[in-house]
């Protein structure tokens, strides 16, 4: 058991995680900041330092997620690569000290939670000074961003490219995917974290990305490998039941009323699937706004009837954009930073960003946006469905 298992272990018990020296800077909040940037309103923002142990690595992607008291934010440090939980409340103020939650990383996710948030995190593992394996473990959360139980290992994955995570109708679902094969291997746990059933794999491909449908009882799973990229339906016990063919590499997906949304990048340019389990997939080409020069998709949030990306430029800077199911967009906001990520508070009226600021700090922000339109449909002309035989990656509904 790792140095940082162990610390993990021993905030079961009432001692701290690990925490960032006591002397490290605070926050510095700009309470009712009211600048105007693209749709939103900017409310309130905080720039967040840190002490050398825990400054984030900016070149890995934040995760947020909101929470009854504030959110939490998850960041890969840059030493050590360990995986950091930053906590603040609604002001944007430190709940409580900054914690290791696992380390080294290779992959982690984030999501709000019932009572909080849950973490999933492949955490790699030496043996002999050399690596061994990546062990996949679950996190519960309450809304302090506090550890409700001890981070249970749920696989152990020769190479992990990619975690999910997401609150089920009896607990949760966890995919991982891993580089040998490739393949992506799903699993159900009940509330505790605790596995219900046998893991399964169930698809030969890995990079998961993972949403909810109605009633928590359905998924969405994209992946890519060699053969193709994919968008999967999950049933409630986590296999695989239905899978369409993506043209380009998904890099992010939305699930809104009665539609899912996959992004996929090709080049400069960001294309659109939309589907829904049992019907026809359709594509489009989004068309983000004439100031985004080089568009990287790094994000995606759900926003009531359209989808929020993050997207960094080759202008450092980064856009939330709202992108409509028909493909059009309107930018929401601008700012300097990359590798963000965003999130709608609770009550869904506003919405958080975090991004990586300049010397190694987070800066977080507080943005009132006006309401999403009612879907459109039928805008775009969509492009031809791929044929199901050309580049499907294979799907397993059972267990190997």
């Amino acid at each position: 058991m790792s140095r940082i298992r162990t610390a993990v272990i021993a905030s079961a018990v009432g001692l701290s995680l690990s925490a960032i020296e006591p002397s490290a800077p605070r926050a510095q909040t700009r309470p009712q900041d009211t600048r105007a940037s693209g749709a939103c309103t900017l409310l309130r923002s905080s720039v967040v330092r840190f002490g050398a142990e825990a400054t984030p690595n900016a070149q890995t992607p934040l995760a947020i997620a909101a929470t009854a008291t504030g959110a939490i934010v998850a960041f890969r440090a840059r030493v050590r690569d360990e995986l950091w939980l930053l906590r603040v409340d609604d002001n944007f103020a430190r709940a409580g000290e900054d914690r290791v939650a696992a380390g080294p990383v290779t992959a982690f996710s984030l999501v709000s939670a019932p009572g909080g948030a849950v973490l999933a995190m492949a955490e790699r593992v030496a043996r002999d000074g050399r690596d061994a394996h990546d062990d996949v473990l679950i996190a519960r959360l309450d809304a302090a961003g506090n550890a409700r139980n001890v981070p249970r290992s749920l696989a152990r994955v020769a190479r992990c490219d990619g975690v999910a995570v997401r609150p089920s109708a009896t607990g949760f679902v966890v995919a991982w995917g891993s580089l040998d094969g490739p393949t992506t291997t799903t699993v159900t746990t009940d509330a505790r974290g605790v596995p219900n059933a046998r893991a399964r794999g169930v698809v030969d491909a890995s990079s998961p990305r993972m949403v909810s449908l109605t009633g928590d009882t359905r998924f969405a799973l994209s992946v890519s490998g060699p053969s193709g990229s994919s968008i999967l339906h999950l049933d409630e016990t986590g296999a695989s039941v239905e899978a369409i063919a993506q043209n380009a590499t998904p890099v992010a997906i939305v699930a809104l009323p009665s539609v899912v949304l996959s992004f996929a990048s090709s080049g400069e340019n960001v294309a659109l699937t939309r589907w829904w389990p049992a019907a026809t997939p359709a594509e489009f080409g989004v068309l983000l706004p004439r100031s985004i020069i080089s568009p990287r998709v790094i994000s995606s949030a759900a926003d009531r009837n359209a989808a929020i990306l993050v997207v960094d430029d080759r202008a450092e800077r980064e856009h939330l954009v709202r992108v409509a199911t028909d493909g059009s967009s309107t930018l929401l906001a601008s700012f300097a930073g990359s590798n963000g990520a965003s999130a709608l508070a609770l009550d869904a009226s506003t919405l958080f960003a975090a991004t990586h600021a300049p010397n190694g700090a987070i800066e977080l922000q507080r943005w009132s946006c006006p309401r999403s339109p009612a879907p459109t449909l039928a805008t775009n002309t969509p492009t031809p469905n791929p044929s199901q035989d050309a580049g499907l990656v294979d799907a397993t509904p059972s267990g190997r």
